[in-house]
């Protein structure tokens, strides 16, 4: 680890105060969690789908002859 995160870490975390949470905090933060990993699915499958339509379009131009765009 570096010196400078050691030195940030104490300011980006938060003092615990021994409270515990309230259930709209509890709710707020199931559903930040919720939303981050649909977030991350939903990106993975755009890179997934968005990639096989890349190799479609370059199958297609490879099959009637436009193998290379640059002249």
């Amino acid at each position: 680890m570096s010196i400078r995160f050691l030195l940030l870490t104490p300011l980006l975390l938060p003092q615990p105060t021994g409270k515990p949470l309230t259930n709209r905090q509890k709710i707020a933060l199931a559903a930040t969690i919720v939303s981050v990993i649909f977030l991350f699915i939903a990106v993975s499958l755009l890179r997934h789908y968005l990639g096989l339509l890349g190799a479609v379009i370059l199958r297609v131009k490879t099959a009637i002859g436009f193998e290379n765009d640059n002249p």
